[in-house]
C-alpha cells in the first residue's frame, strides 16, 4: 500500500455473527439448532488484536486480559492462570495492576496481544499488531504470532510493514477491498 493511502480493514470492526434469513452462522457453518447462543459459542475460538487496543480504561491490565475469558464462562482459577501466562509471554506481568492510562502505547499494545493470546484462539485476526511497538517488541510479538501459527492456529495479520512478508506463509494484497495480488512463501 502506498504511503498516504487510507486502509480500512474488516478486523477493525466489531466481530459479528450474521443472520441470513433467520439462520445464524459463523465461519460458514450453521449451528444445529440455528440459535444465536449456539453461534456465539462458535466465536469462542477467535481472538482479536485491534490497532487501537480497545482496552477498558477503568479496568486493570489483568482485568482487561481476563474479560473475554469471563464471557466464555471459564472457571476463575483457570482464568487467572491463563491471564498470568499470557501476560508473561508479552512481558507485562509486572504491570498487571496498572490501568491502561498508566502504560505507554507499546505496553498497551502488548496487553492487547496478551488478551488475544490468553484464550488460545484457533483463529487470530490482528490489525497492525506491531504498529505501536519498537522494533524489539515488534519482533517479539511477531515471534509469538509465528509460534501460535506453528501450534496450529490460523493467524491473519493486516499490516503495512512489508518486512513481515518474508516470515508469513501467504501474503494477500488488497486495494479498495479487492484482492489485487497474492503470493505464497514456503
Amino acid at each position: 500500500m502506498k504511503e498516504g493511502q487510507k486502509k480500512k480493514t474488516r478486523s477493525s470492526y466489531e466481530p459479528r455473527v450474521f443472520d441470513d434469513e433467520n439462520a445464524w452462522y459463523f465461519n460458514g457453518s450453521i449451528p444445529q439448532n440455528g440459535s444465536l447462543q449456539a453461534a456465539r459459542r462458535q466465536t469462542d475460538w477467535v481472538g482479536f488484536i485491534f490497532q487501537n487496543f480497545n482496552l477498558i480504561g477503568e479496568m486493570s491490565v489483568f482485568e482487561n486480559v481476563e474479560l473475554p475469558l469471563v464471557y466464555r464462562d471459564i472457571p476463575s482459577a483457570e482464568r487467572k492462570t491463563m491471564v498470568r501466562e499470557a501476560l508473561e509471554r508479552v512481558e507485562m506481568d509486572h504491570r498487571e495492576n496498572h490501568l491502561p492510562s498508566q502504560l505507554s502505547g507499546g505496553q498497551q499494545q502488548r496487553v492487547a496481544v496478551a488478551r488475544a493470546l490468553a484464550g488460545k484462539p484457533r483463529v487470530l485476526l490482528a490489525d497492525e499488531p506491531t504498529g505501536n511497538l519498537d522494533s524489539k517488541n515488534g519482533e517479539a510479538v511477531m515471534a509469538l504470532l509465528t509460534e501460535l501459527n506453528q501450534q496450529g492456529s490460523t493467524v491473519c495479520i493486516v499490516t503495512h510493514n512489508e518486512e513481515y512478508n518474508a516470515i508469513v506463509k501467504r501474503v494477500v494484497y488488497l486495494f479498495d477491498g479487492r484482492i489485487v495480488d497474492e503470493k505464497t512463501n514456503r
